[in-house]
């Protein structure tokens, strides 16, 4: 409005000074034709009274309407002059306000050359420059808070000076709890000043540390610090943390269950199983720390480090920002880097979470190994009901990884519902022995299938396992079965002849046909469906 107030003084000076000027003029104007007028007429006897009267009239009559006339044009070029330039300044005036109000869209229309114009032009340009500002703060902002990871600034002196949103949301704090106080307060790894040190040297990189929730609770994390700044500017410490509460997890998991199963093997008393479970459960094991390893390499990826240079970047030109942007090679490639950067750490949090699933789908996989031993091993020698079709993919379970890993398919071609009533555990020994065996039979082979066909016939069940493996010559045909009897590099004998033992025990039988190497083999499995057992059942 003061602006405003004073453009309309200026105009109205500039009026009464035209105005003065105009008067002056016509001042001396009327003075010399009067004196034009006295000297030529008054003083001339020749001409009569009369005459000079009249022509007196006229001259005044002529100077007065001169004179209005004048005044007249003076108003009217006046407000065609100022007219424009009152709604020029209206113009600006009004932009201004908005731009105070926080509106940077704000433009205004004044194409001319004059001072105005150029104001208009420069005041557009001004508008413009902060708007991209605010808009680039803005976009730095969201990738800021966006980040899976923590994010903690540190000024010279140690103090938390900003925090990003995965901060607050991981450790439970307010951000008003912890900004301006020292970073031991959510870690007591940086109390002593040799730790200091190695922040303020930027030497901390990928250092597992835990930090402290608002609960007292411990947070694992990655840690990294990059201390940032030059001459001109004041140093900060950059500090990241990478969430690893979930890989620990899955380690103390991993240790946890080798611990179970080994329990488990050694109270069930079932040699074999326990080395199928053991080394399946090993293979579990293996693909879990294969994930872990996986999930490592990309906590440690290198666009964290790319996001390091580009703060850097930001930090050392924010006094010129807008300038830094518009004029500088770096600055124009800032948002592109800063976009690929924000799209890579997005694509490597979607397959982080993809490992994570796997280890939970590992996970789950050893659970269901460690219950299907649990649960043999915990009735081993009961006769008890049970479907003999669950048995089965009980005892595919178990090996489910290790048939996975060498891309056996294996196709299982179950009867109705089968309740047989026998030893649960000896049924799921010989099952485990023989898809095992046909598994290591198909070594080498391609197209590698494995068919287990379940069938009753009277009372008795046959469970066929049939593999198009490596075959079995007619000569060792006749000494499968025997104790020591084995053809593998690092077999035993000891598998399909305790196999065999267990079938005789609960009345049944174990068979094999082959029609030569290179052919495959069919194990049969045979048992009543109630337990006859050649000697006398445990309780």
């Amino acid at each position: 409005m003061f602006m405003e107030h004073k453009s309309y003084i200026t105009i109205r000076n500039t009026i009464l000074v035209a105005f003065v000027l105009l008067s002056s003029f016509l001042g001396i104007f009327t003075s010399t034709i009067s004196q034009y007028f006295i000297k030529n007429f008054l003083n001339n006897e020749q001409i009569p009274q009369e005459a000079v009267n009249q022509l007196l009239v006229k001259i005044i009559a002529v100077g007065t309407g001169t004179t209005l006339l004048g005044v007249i044009l003076v108003i009217l070029i006046a407000v065609k002059i100022t007219g424009p330039l009152a709604h020029s300044i209206k113009q600006l005036t009004a932009a201004m306000l908005e731009v105070d109000k926080g509106n940077w869209n704000i433009k205004v229309s004044i194409n001319d050359n004059t001072e105005l114009g150029i104001m208009a032009l420069t005041f557009n340009k001004m508008v413009q420059s902060l708007n991209e500002t605010s808009v680039s703060k803005n976009y730095l902002d969201n990738i800021l808070s966006s980040m899976r990871d923590m994010l903690i600034v540190l000024d010279s002196e140690g103090l938390i000076k900003s925090v990003n949103q995965a901060t607050t949301y991981n450790l439970g704090w307010d951000e008003a709890d912890v900004l301006g106080r020292p970073l031991s307060v959510l870690s007591g790894e940086f109390k002593s000043s040799e730790a200091w040190d190695f922040l303020l040297e930027g030497k901390v990189r990928q250092k597992e540390i835990m930090l402290i929730k608002k609960d007292k609770e411990l947070f694992p994390v990655l840690f990294s610090a990059s201390l940032m700044g030059n001459e001109h500017l004041e140093n900060v410490i950059v500090c990241t943390a990478a969430d690893i509460s979930e890989k620990n997890k899955a380690e103390k998991i991993k240790e946890e269950m080798q611990k179970k199963l080994v329990e488990v093997s050694r109270e069930a008393g079932m040699s074999e199983v326990a080395t199928g479970v053991l080394h399946n459960v090993g293979n579990v094991l293996n693909s879990i720390n294969i994930s872990i390893g996986e999930i490592k390499r990309r906590l440690k990826n290198a666009s964290l480090n790319d996001f390091f240079k580009v703060m850097e970047v930001v930090y050392t030109a924010q006094n010129d920002w807008v300038g830094f942007i518009q004029n500088h090679e770096q600055g124009r490639m800032f948002f592109p880097v800063l976009l690929a950067i924000s799209e890579e750490m997005k694509k490597e949090q979607q397959e982080v979470g993809l490992e994570f699933m796997e280890l939970e789908k590992y996970v789950e996989n050893i659970k269901n190994i460690v219950y299907i031993q649990q649960s043999v091993a915990k009735k081993g020698g009961m006769i008890e009901k049970f479907n003999i079709n669950e048995i089965i993919s009980q005892a595919i379970s178990i090996n489910k990884n290790a048939l996975i890993r060498h891309e056996i398919e294996v196709v299982e071609e179950n009867a109705q519902e089968i309740v047989v009533e026998t030893d649960r555990l000896k049924v799921i020994q010989v099952l485990i022995n023989l898809i095992t065996n046909a598994k290591d039979a198909l070594k080498g082979m391609e197209n590698k299938k494995i068919h287990v066909v379940v069938r009753k016939q009277d009372q008795m069940i046959k469970v066929m396992v049939k593999d198009n493996g490596i075959g079995i010559s007619e000569d060792q045909l006749n000494k499968i079965f025997l104790y020591g009897h084995t053809t593998k590099k690092d077999g035993h004998g000891f598998g399909l002849h305790n196999s065999a033992l267990a079938a005789k025990e609960i009345g049944g039988q174990l068979e094999v046909k082959s029609e030569g190497e290179k052919k495959g083999a069919e194990f049969v499995f045979t048992f009543p469906c109630q337990h006859r057992s050649l000697h006398k059942d445990r309780g």
